[in-house]
């Protein structure tokens, strides 16, 4: 017991000998430099699409503590906590950048209210290899932009325009008329008149107006003019020419079935009118001549020129239309004589002379008669002429 006790105290003694040894002196605690204002961002230029510059940093005061001392609750403003001492934070950016809004060319940048300047544009995926090939297709067979297509069809359209008009800019007028051939040696031959992309077609029919069948067509310029008969051969009374060329001139022989001698024509082109369709009367009776109940001397003589025309439906100078009682009969006063136009068959009174062409319209020439008699199939009526 005894033992333990003398222990004890020498212990105890140790202890306060060592804790009686001077200590060195601690360190002084340096006291935190006051921070300094920081300065204020200058403005900067931010152009579009290029990110903004990093503000300048603001020093911010760094203090040390000593070593043996432990930091006790939050750090104080302008510190971090790090082991062993205290540390001054990242500098932080300016929370604001100037960044200036789009202005049209020529007028001074105008600044954006201030705000987090835009971050960079994300660049776009690279297209797909089935995305190159498709472009690279549309470009070889399609080239063009739709305003170069519409460009392009335009023009074509003007051209495919100009094509078809005539060469001289105007398009010729058409005529349907008719004619009466003079088979007399001697006597100028009539003309066609044509025009190049028209057609005309000529009609043959003898003094009755019964159809003459055609059996041969030439003409003279083959390279210029085209003609064919326009049915069978020996029973059509039709024949069709169409010019080659703008300009041109020939002859064209036709033969009629059973007529001793052909029918000649003078071709000519590009003359400012064109005939769609030409009747042309033969004198004499053809192989489908129809019997008049008036007789042969009643017909009417080949060479009348005024029957002609009113046979055409052009009354000649001098000539009054008057009015008649039916729609479908034309009647003209002219040289003390009435010129009654129909497709009817006149039954009274005795005409004097009769045109007919091949579409089956007449041409009567009577006296003077205020009511005539027509038949029309088999049926009489009474046309009223007034003076």
């Amino acid at each position: 017991m005894r033992k333990i006790m003398i222990t004890a105290t020498a212990l105890a003694v140790s202890a306060m000998s060592a804790s009686a040894q001077p200590q060195p002196p601690a360190a002084p605690v340096q006291p935190a430099q006051p921070s300094q204002p920081a300065q204020p961002a200058q403005p900067q230029l931010v152009l579009p699409g290029q990110p903004a510059a990093p503000p300048p940093a603001v020093a911010q005061p760094v203090g040390q503590l000593p070593l043996n001392m432990i930091p006790l609750g939050p750090p104080p403003p302008g510190y971090a906590y790090v082991p062993q001492a205290w540390m001054p934070q990242a500098p932080v950016p300016a929370p604001y950048a100037p960044v200036p809004a789009y202005t049209p060319p020529g007028y001074p940048p105008v600044y954006a209210p201030q705000g987090y300047a835009p971050a960079p544009p994300v660049p776009a995926p690279p297209p797909s290899p089935a995305d190159l090939a498709f472009q690279t297709a549309i470009g070889m067979t399609l080239p063009l932009t739709n305003d170069m297509s519409r460009s392009y069809r335009q023009r074509a359209d003007q051209q495919n325009r100009l094509v078809t008009e005539p060469a001289s800019g105007q398009a010729a007028r058409p005529v349907s008329r008719s004619i009466t051939l003079n088979l007399r040696p001697g006597e100028r031959p009539p003309s066609v008149r044509l025009e190049a992309g028209n057609a005309t077609v000529l009609t043959f029919s003898d003094q009755t107006g019964a159809p003459w069948p055609v059996t041969s067509v030439a003409v003279g310029n083959p390279q210029a003019y085209a003609a064919q008969e326009a049915g069978e051969k020996g029973k059509t009374n039709m024949v069709v020419i169409s010019p080659l060329a703008y300009y041109g001139a020939a002859n064209l022989i036709v033969t009629l079935a059973g007529m001793p001698v052909p029918v000649s024509f003078s071709l000519e082109t590009g003359k400012g009118e064109v005939d769609y369709r030409l009747d042309v009367g033969v004198p004499g009776r053809g192989p489908n001549a129809q019997y008049d109940l008036a007789g042969m001397t009643s017909l009417a003589p080949v060479n009348d020129a005024n029957v002609q025309s009113f046979l055409d439906g052009v009354a000649p100078r001098g000539a009054r239309k008057v009015k008649v009682s039916r729609h479908d009969v034309d009647a003209w006063r002219f040289q003390d004589m009435v010129y009654l136009r129909t497709a009817l068959e006149l039954v009274s009174p005795a005409y004097i002379a009769r045109a007919r062409n091949v579409s089956g319209v007449s041409v009567y020439t009577l006296a003077d008669a205020p009511v005539v008699v027509v038949s029309q199939d088999g049926r009489m009526s009474n046309i009223t002429i007034d003076r």
